[in-house]
This record gives C-alpha cells, structure tokens and sequence, in this order.
C-alpha cells in the first residue's frame, strides 16, 4: 500500500472538490462556453507560473554555475520547456485568439526562450527544445508569432561555435 504525506492528500482532496464542485455549474448550457475558457485561462496561469519562474532561476543559476552543476541546471530548464510545450499542444489558434489572456501567457513564455538562445547560445539541447516550442506556437498562435521569428531566426542561425 502506497502512503502520501498529509500535504499530498489535503492537495489532492482540495483539487478533487474544485472539480466536482464546478460541475453543477458547467453543466448549464449558457454558462458552459464562458466558464470553459475561464477555466482554461486558470489553469494555463497556474501551470504556467512556476515554470516561468523555473526557466528564469534556471537561467540566472546556469550562467554562474560550476562546471559539476551546469548540466542540472540545463536539465532543469529543458524540463520545464518540455512541460510548455506539452501544455501548449491542448491550445489551438483558434482558442488563443478568443482568449488574449491565454495568448498573452504564451507570448510571455517565447520571449522568455528566447532569451535563453542569447544567454546559452552554445547549448545545443536547449537550441533543439526552443526550436520545438517556436513550432509549437505557429500552431498556438499562429500569425501573432511573426513579429518573434526574426530575432528568433537571427539567434538560431549564429554560429555559436567559437
């Protein structure tokens, strides 16, 4: 029998009566569409935010990191980048643009990745996850993405070798 801490099944009831409480109110048909995208919009926030703030520790952690601690500090931002993009892959253009919120967020995050083509420019798993989560918001965003791609292509297409 597997045992949780006390914190991991007060989390879990918490999360178990947010859902079950809601349904009552998604179930009624004018309220159902307006609540959805609200939902979505919470959940993005929350999801969103910690990896955010990952992603930015990761990055100021990794520039004066010691030889020993840079590839965990790398794998840390690849994780998060990797859970975006999976969260990403439930949003549509379509949705983005009914929900500037939602789009906003994603925004945020590409400028963020970005930054990390110009401070890690030599990391080359962290070019690969960048590269896919640009892929990802064309489809996400879709023409809202144009104004990133130059600086993203301009970065992408440096040779960092030297």
């Amino acid at each position: 029998m597997t045992t949780y801490s006390g914190q991991t099944k007060l989390s879990f009831w918490r999360r178990k009566i947010g859902f079950s409480s809601s349904q009552p109110i998604l179930s009624r048909e004018e309220n159902k569409l307006g609540l959805v995208l609200l939902w979505y919009s919470a959940i993005v926030a929350l999801v969103l935010d910690p990896l955010f703030q990952q992603i930015e520790k990761g990055l100021v952690e990794a520039n004066v990191a010691s030889s020993e601690d840079f590839p965990v500090k790398i794998a840390n931002i690849q994780f998060a980048i990797v859970a975006i993009n999976a969260l990403s892959k439930g949003f549509s253009e379509c949705l983005t643009a009914s929900r500037p919120r939602i789009g906003l967020m994603f925004k945020q995050t590409l400028d963020l990745l970005l930054r990390i083509l110009i401070e890690l420019p030599k990391v080359v798993s962290l070019r690969s996850k960048v590269t896919s989560f640009i892929h990802r918001m064309v489809d996400t965003l879709g023409s809202s993405v144009i104004p990133y791609l130059p600086k993203a292509l301009e970065e992408l297409l440096t040779d960092n070798e030297g």
